[in-house]
């Protein structure tokens, strides 16, 4: 039966024997172009890794044939042996024979695809705008530009457009995040961009490191390098071809993370028309015309943080040295200089130097001032600097926190500080007293009337006081685009004064 069945066919059968197949080499395999689903996307720059070479850029020798409708659409970037490809999801859709041919290229040229990406193409224009910064044919950056860097200029830039006053900057270790939050008119907004100012906390902290290791103004930073474990105060110059001015660096630890407060500090002489102008009363305008053409006393400018403080005292000396036709020396303390004042001879002190303050209150009295501004009083030492120049004859000014004009007093007689009551009423002390707060401005495009949303108010108002609420005007919540959809258009000055006489400085006593 098995002869038959081998006969036949069925019998169990003897392996075949095959010839062995030579082994041939296999190119390393690159990443194929994926299906529109499989895209990842990257959605601003704070996404892209740091990048050596623009592969498809108008400098590179690899991308001779690249359109301009290609770069609209795609773009590659890496270094000099690899390459990441962020391409718009319509152009991929309708061009895909493009991004692989020129993929394809980059193979040849030795140049391996780590991945592809979608982009939106305005992300796609912002990197190729980074070509300005490349100096060589094939699109390496030139040496010192690095992404810290450039998000650090991305950021200030997105503040200027937006018309930010402060840049609050948020690194949170437990969501791993950095987020931006932007000062327009009093109040704290995120930039309305795709991701609302949240970024990954190494993007963000590699910027602000970068701008507190090196772009810091000599002399102004309070510690070697960046950390997130002390507190860091710096002044950082920049210029973006359009636009020159101071930022205020304030680092800080807190709970959990790290936040860093940057506050833009125009150079540009002010352009108050007049101190009205900016929001003061006729009569509070003449008591600052008064002061400003005395010779002597202290002149107090008070407020909370972010009221201005520092704007005023720049107007008040830049009009002293008006006024008296620029025939005053005028010395400036600063810790640090915040603005340029125009006629007057600026100084910051590095308050971390041993007796820095006692070498400053020897060699003022030396320099033959007319006019002294300590800047901010918020120490011992910074209070007596002012005190020991006003007593020698000065027209002393200088800035503090406070939330009143008598609320100076109790500021001053506080133990950081050191001022006697008895200094402070004594009746040549004092030239003048200044308080004051920015409020928001409603925007004129989208301002509302206050009957449609406070019906009841708007009676009130015309029942008790017989009030006209026609022209009453409320803030409109949401906002328009002239607004940047904060119902607010600006800020101005409220304020109050004092000119202590001899009664209320008795009653002080």
């Amino acid at each position: 039966m098995n002869a038959i069945a081998n006969l036949l066919g069925f019998g169990p059968k003897k392996p075949a024997v095959v010839a062995p197949v030579p082994k041939r080499k296999v190119a390393a395999k690159q990443p194929a172009q994926p299906a529109p689903e499989q895209h990842q996307w990257a959605r601003s720059f704070a996404e892209i890794p740091t990048y050596r070479c623009i592969h498809t850029g108008k400098k590179s020798d690899l991308a001779k044939g690249v359109t301009d409708e290609f770069r609209r659409g795609c773009i590659a970037l890496g270094n000099e042996k690899a390459a990441t490809f962020y391409v718009e999801p319509k152009f991929h859709e309708d061009r895909k024979n493009l991004v692989r041919s020129m993929a394809a290229q980059l193979r040849t040229a030795g140049i391996r695809i780590d991945n592809y990406y979608y982009a939106p193409a305005e992300l796609i224009a912002q990197l190729y705008a980074t070509e300005a910064t490349l100096n060589t044919s094939n699109g390496v950056l030139a040496e010192g530009i690095t992404s810290a860097e450039i998000f650090w200029n991305e950021m200030i830039d997105q503040g200027l457009s937006m018309g930010a006053t402060d840049l609050h900057v948020l690194l949170e270790e437990a969501s791993r995040t950095g987020t931006l939050m932007y000062r327009v008119n009093g109040d704290l907004i995120p930039p309305r961009t795709a991701d609302k100012g949240i970024y990954p906390i190494d993007t963000v902290k590699d910027a602000v490191a970068f701008a507190y290791n090196k772009l810091h103004a000599e002399k102004t930073n309070n510690d070697a390098g960046f950390s997130t474990a002390i507190d860091l105060e710096c002044m950082v110059p920049y210029d973006n071809g359009k636009e020159a001015f101071n930022i205020r660096y304030t680092g800080t630890p807190n709970f959990g993370g790290f936040t860093v407060y940057l506050r833009y500090l125009f150079s540009k002489t002010t352009d108050w028309s007049s101190p009205q102008g900016a929001g003061y009363s006729a009569d509070q305008e003449a008591l600052l015309f008064s002061a400003m053409r005395a010779r002597k006393g202290a002149i107090s400018i008070s407020g909370i943080t972010g009221s201005g403080k520092s704007t005023t005292a720049k107007y008040f000396l830049e009009s002293v040295d008006q006024l008296n036709g620029h025939r005053l020396n005028i010395i400036t303390v600063e810790h640090p200089v915040e603005y340029k004042i125009q006629g007057a001879r600026q100084k910051t002190i590095q308050e971390t130097t041993p007796d820095a303050w006692r070498d400053v209150q020897r060699r003022l009295v030396r320099e033959d001032p007319d006019a002294v501004f300590i800047g901010e009083v918020r120490c011992i030492e910074s209070g007596q600097t002012a005190k020991i120049m006003n007593e020698t004859g000065h027209l002393t000014l200088f800035t503090v926190h406070a939330d009143s004009v008598l609320g100076v007093f109790n500021r001053l007689v506080d133990p950081t500080i050191g001022f006697t009551l008895g200094t402070l009423t004594m009746p040549n002390f004092w030239n003048l007293i200044v308080y004051q707060a920015l409020v928001p401005t409603l925007c004129e495009d989208c301002k509302q009337p206050l009957a449609d949303h406070l019906p009841d108010l708007a009676q009130f108002l015309q029942d008790r006081f017989s009030l006209d609420t026609s022209r009453m005007r409320v803030r409109n919540e949401h906002g328009c685009d002239s607004c940047h959809h904060t119902g607010v258009a600006g800020v101005e000055v409220v304020a109050e004064m004092l000119q202590p006489t001899r009664a209320i400085l008795d009653k002080l006593r």
